[in-house]
């Protein structure tokens, strides 16, 4: 491994092509630079690496502070000084002539970028970044905790300034809903597309770090490391953390509406995000305005507001969002980390991408099952039904029971057999303290995977629904298995998670499957997809065009059930 600082004759050769390149911009930060520098020739490394600075023709002494280190470490520190300062008086070319420097050819597998304000603090933050990417080629990005400096109150943020809840594997899609990768963190795939990208949408405006980071998620998932590597600085002088809010604002509505451009033929659904970002952001920044005074700008802002408007919606809560939230990355990381059998598998209902509502946090089965109810209670209200029609749900979701709540006609109970916070405490399988045929609507979804005798708790559910009732009864399914798959002697979470994929599931249904068992139960199967709801709802309301929402009733013996 290799001391920088110890022994500077034991950095890497001029020839040999490093394999990560870092880039440092700086201008201006004498006070700061050296110890940047120090947490650059600190690394230790079992490969080579270089530091290119950008020096963008300070006046204040750091270029005689560069040049000091250059001297020293010659093979390390390989110095771009500007004869003329580049950003203040031409952004677009500051912008070109930087992302040549990270696009030369020259250039190592991977990037790594620190500000001349900030600094490392962890000896081996390249060696364990480097680790990580090598041994993971379906990561573009790896990225750690980053402590917060205050320079005018001369110490560290509450709590260093840390974010605990940071995912410890993300995409593109989490990345969209608002930046939390801090510049001095994060490491990257180098990607000719990348850097291609940005030199054909540099504008006139500075790019920022997050379009840098957005372009970089298309290439693969985002990785976070628990350590702390990293200090960002908040300064006076600096050029983010130095800014008004107001300014901010402004220079985020600039950077997002350019995102928005570039994703919004290549990834509609990022783009989409994004609109979400520049819209709340237009309306903050336009109050702001207001308060100001500026009313002219303030209507401008608005006006840039409206060019964005909300493009899906949910019927759980029935409102209008502007993008669903991801799947929490904790389920593929932990199917990862125990080798789940069938990762990567399709699901028949699982939107990973659109999975739960901003606004309620209703996933895309209960936006489904509202899509459906909001038709029967319809037709049920255009034929002045009372009611009261009984209504169970199986394990409750809180936003569809207060949706299906909110119907006059409809009496509503929910049942568990471990939920505190429920009307009833059964087992399925055993349902005695319901009468036969008592309920007109059932819902029970997500819960047979739990259940070791599936089969009983299906008689269960038929007998307590109505002749004349509906049920939706639904499991998550995996397209490809020809036949339900389970095993009793896996009965630990880690076994779990790698047969079943969740450490407290049973089974994993296949279609036919499943259909068999409905059918054996009593049960009549209509299958309702895309062709019954239509291809504009599924999308608006963040549905995966192969869901299947499975309604089974007691009546009409005989019947087997309809295509999708």
């Amino acid at each position: 491994m290799t001391n920088h600082p110890q022994d500077a004759t034991a950095t890497t050769p001029p020839t040999e092509k490093p394999l990560v390149s870092v880039i440092c911009a700086t201008y201006n930060q004498v006070s700061y630079i050296r110890q940047t520098l120090d947490g650059f020739v600190c690394q230790q490394t079992t490969f080579p690496f270089e530091v290119i600075v950008h020096d963008d023709a300070s006046t204040d002494g750091t270029t005689t502070v560069v040049k000091r280190y250059e001297k020293k470490f010659p093979a390390l520190i390989k110095p771009v000084y500007q004869p003329k300062n580049i950003y203040q008086n031409d952004k677009k070319a500051f912008n070109e002539f930087y992302f040549s420097i990270c696009s030369a050819p020259e250039r190592g597998k991977y990037i790594a970028f620190c500000e001349g304000d900030d600094y490392w603090i962890d000896p081996l933050k390249l060696q364990k970044q480097v680790d990580f990417l090598e041994s993971h080629p379906d990561y573009s990005i790896c990225y750690t905790h980053t402590a917060i400096f205050h320079q005018q109150e001369n110490g560290f943020a509450p709590g260093g300034g840390l974010r605990p809840n940071l995912p410890e594997t993300s995409d593109i899609y989490h990345l969209a809903k608002g930046n939390f990768i801090l510049t001095a963190s994060v490491m990257l795939r180098n990607s000719p597309r990348l850097w291609k990208t940005l030199s054909d949408n540099i504008g006139n405006n500075a790019v920022g770090d997050y379009m840098i980071w957005m372009l970089a998620a298309r290439e693969g998932k985002i990785g976070k490391l628990d350590d702390v590597t990293a200090v960002y600085r908040v300064h006076a002088g600096g050029e983010w953390s130095g800014a008004t809010q107001t300014r901010q604002w402004q220079r985020m509505l600039d950077l997002l509406e350019g995102m928005i451009g570039i994703f919004h033929d290549d990834d509609p659904k990022v783009a989409a995000t994004l609109g979400g970002q520049f819209f709340s952001t237009a309306v903050k920044l336009g109050a702001a305005l207001a308060n100001e005074g500026r009313i002219n700008d303030s209507l401008a802002c608005f006006s840039r507001a409206a060019q964005h408007p909300p493009q899906r919606h949910c019927p759980v809560c029935d409102a209008d969002v502007f993008a669903f939230d991801p799947l929490p990355a904790y389920y593929e990381a932990m199917q990862s980390r125990n080798g789940y059998m069938f990762a990567g598998k399709a699901a028949e209902m699982c939107n990973a991408r659109d999975y739960s509502c901003p606004r309620c946090g209703a996933a895309d089965r209960e936006r489904l099952y509202a899509m459906f109810f909001r038709d029967i209670f319809a037709t049920l209200q255009e034929k002045k039904a009372t009611g009261p029609f009984e209504f169970l749900e199986i394990a409750p979701n809180a936003a569809f029971a207060r949706f299906v709540k909110s119907f006059p006609f409809v009496n509503y109970r929910s049942m568990d057999r471990f939920m505190a916070e429920v009307d009833d405490h059964f087992d399925i399988c055993d349902m005695g303290g319901y009468g036969d045929g008592r309920f007109h609507f059932i819902v029970c979804s997500h819960v047979l995977e739990h259940i070791p005798d599936d089969r009983q708790a299906l008689r269960e559910l038929h007998r307590i629904l109505n002749p004349v009732g509906m049920a939706l009864i639904v499991v998550p399914i995996i397209l490809e298995l020809a036949e339900d798959y389970e095993d009793p002697s896996k009965t630990t979470a880690e076994e779990r998670w790698r047969h079943f994929g969740q450490n407290d599931h049973v089974r994993c249904y296949s279609k036919n499957g499943f259909v068999e068992k409905l059918q054996t139960a009593g049960f009549t199967v209509q299958q309702l997809g895309v062709g019954h709801f239509g291809e504009e709802r599924f999308a608006k309301a963040g549905i995966e065009p192969q869901s299947v929402l499975y309604v089974v009733e007691r009546r009409a013996e005989g019947k087997t059930g309809e295509g999708c």
